[in-house]
């Protein structure tokens, strides 16, 4: 889930690197470092913004750099990135994990190196090393890396001066930009998006060399041309403006997503026909199984429950899947290069089954392994947290996998239920307080609430670090009540009139213990509990935005790093 980023025959190199890494950080932030040709290397146990005292006004065309989520290896200096081979020959940084690096480093030790950190990826550098020492021909060399070592890595490294940089990818992404003779590196477009007026999106097994005067990449032992085509910028605009966070931004930003998708997706009141094909194909078969990680998981079933169909299942993506050919499976990234899902993509693809992507990655890996591709328009979402991707989810399965006869009101509906609780916030502030002082949480619903419940308590630990779990609320008093206490509170959500007396039941056990109680409803109030309104139409997806802004306005109150939350990174690229 790290971040890479390199350059070539850019003047402005440092700040190249600099700018990339920020806009990579979402990636990992326990660490960043940056080489400067020939032989500078700058690091911290830091964010990415104290690197920029460090470097000052070093200067150079060339460079590679690197943010961090710790995989193999303590948060320190020496495991930051970039890392040199045992003779210096080697400057390299890594996305991914490598499995049998111990295996591979024992061997290295046997041959007389020794190490300074614990990664994995300083076992690339030195392996590089060791083979080129052997006398074999770079070439050689990068196809040697992607026979010996197992796992996923995206790699960018320089060879003691030599004017150049060379790259390799399989699993983790890579993205390679052009600008008149200067070139780019990077594991995200965004990070060279203001740099490059060409792209090209390497395939796994592929690597390549740089310089100022050439390009050229290795596909299936054959040199060619690196096939750079005309990149299509389509990003939010950059500024914060007045807010605090890009977290609560995008929250803002909802009414503009969904208003895009009508865009993409609708004509004339009606699905596009590219889509409505789509639709057409999905609904011939028996089963249809929506797969997801985190919020896209959540999203898939809360999808699920509004649907009311046994025709979909929904499937974690992180666990081993039964895949059944005559079924057709929906997988659900923000990224488009969630490790979990691509393995699992992988193994449905082998079976020939019916694979689509639903992301927000254009060129991203899954994409290029779907048989389909719904894109959820959300434009960069830069916070760790999702807000815009999830919305985003729900509301293109609904569009492809409902029966909507009215699709302008359908979209006017969503935008009144978002703006409603973006307009009436303020109703939050005094349940935050009272949130941000406990300890713990519970999140308590019945039928489809629950899958909101869901949502919103991984949001609020996300965040907030608050411990909080997600439980129907029949199950509370089956063992959950046993840990409540004053510190330790329960907010319910009801939005249909049928649970609404077990939802004010539940709440009535849990205040008579003196837990502080919460509920979130479109239907009614109760004596001695905190009151959140939600809109009654599209019930769901106003609370949704709602419980967003609660766990922002909580996280706040906490003081809490919103967007770059503790441990987390956005884009999970590893297993």
């Amino acid at each position: 889930m790290c971040g890479i980023v390199g350059v070539v025959n850019d003047k402005d190199a440092s700040q190249v690197l600099l700018d990339g890494l920020l806009n990579l950080e979402y990636r990992g932030y326990d660490s960043a470092g940056i080489y400067l040709f020939p032989n500078i290397i700058v690091k911290t146990i830091e964010r990415v913004a104290s690197l920029k005292t460090k470097v000052g006004e070093l200067c150079s065309d060339i460079g590679i750099g690197h943010t961090r989520w710790a995989t193999t290896g303590i948060v320190s200096e020496l495991n930051a990135h970039p890392h040199l081979s045992y003779n210096k020959k080697i400057t390299l940084v890594h996305n991914g994990i490598i499995s049998n690096y111990k295996e591979i480093k024992d061997k290295l030790i046997t041959a007389g190196y020794s190490f300074y950190s614990e990664t994995d990826s300083e076992v690339i550098a030195n392996y590089i090393e060791y083979l080129l020492n052997e006398g074999l021909t770079i070439n050689k060399v990068l196809e040697k890396v992607l026979k010996d070592l197992k796992g996923e890595l995206a790699i960018i490294f320089s060879i003691k001066d030599d004017k150049g940089l060379y790259f390799l990818k399989r699993g983790s992404p890579l993205v390679i930009g052009k600008n008149n003779d200067s070139f780019y590196l990077a594991s995200d477009i965004e990070a060279i998006k203001n740099k490059v007026k060409m792209t090209y999106y390497p395939n796994d097994l592929e690597f390549g060399y740089l310089n100022k005067d050439s390009a050229s990449l290795f596909r299936h032992h054959k040199k060619i041309n690196i096939p750079f085509v005309k990149e299509k910028n389509e990003f939010d605009k950059e500024s914060k403006e007045n807010i605090d966070c890009y977290f609560k931004k995008e929250i803002e930003e909802q009414p503009e997503v969904i208003k895009r998708i009508k865009s993409y997706y609708i004509k004339d009141n009606k699905l596009k026909p590219e889509y409505q094909r789509i639709s057409d194909d999905i609904s011939r078969f028996n089963k249809v199984v929506l797969i997801g990680c985190g919020s896209s998981y959540n999203a898939a079933n809360l999808f699920k429950n509004y649907s009311d169909s046994d025709k979909f299942e929904t499937h974690i993506g992180s666990e081993n899947l039964k895949i059944n050919n005559n079924n057709c499976y929906i997988v659900i990234s923000q990224s488009g290069e969630t490790f979990d899902l691509i393995k699992t993509s992988k193994m449905i693809k082998k079976t020939g089954a019916k694979l689509i992507v639903l992301s927000n990655g254009k060129n991203s890996s899954l994409k290029r392994l779907s048989d389909e591709f719904l894109y959820m328009c959300a434009l960069s979402e830069k916070s760790v947290a999702a807000s815009k991707s999830y919305l985003a989810s729900i509301t293109i399965l609904t569009l492809m996998l409902s029966k909507i006869t009215n699709y302008d009101y359908f979209f006017k509906r969503i935008n009144r239920a978002i703006r409603y609780m973006v307009k009436n916030e303020k109703e939050l502030d005094s349940i935050a307080l009272k949130i941000s002082s406990l300890s713990s949480m519970y999140y308590i619903g019945k039928g489809e609430d629950k899958f909101l419940c869901d949502e919103g308590s991984l949001k609020l630990k996300e965040i907030s670090y608050l411990h909080v779990e997600s439980i129907y609320s029949g199950e509370l008093k089956h063992g959950p009540i046993a840990t409540i206490n004053d510190s330790f509170g329960v907010l319910a959500i009801s939005t249909d009139k049928k649970y609404e007396s077990r939802i004010l039941t539940s709440l009535e056990e849990v205040k008579c213990r003196n837990a502080p109680c919460f509920l979130f409803s479109t239907n009614s109030k109760i004596s001695d509990v905190s009151f959140i309104s939600g809109p009654k139409k599209l019930k769901s997806i106003g609370i949704l935005i709602g419980l967003q802004i609660l766990s922002y306005k909580v996280a706040k109150i906490l003081n809490r790093d919103i967007d770059k939350p503790k441990n987390l990174a956005k884009s999970v690229t590893v297993i």
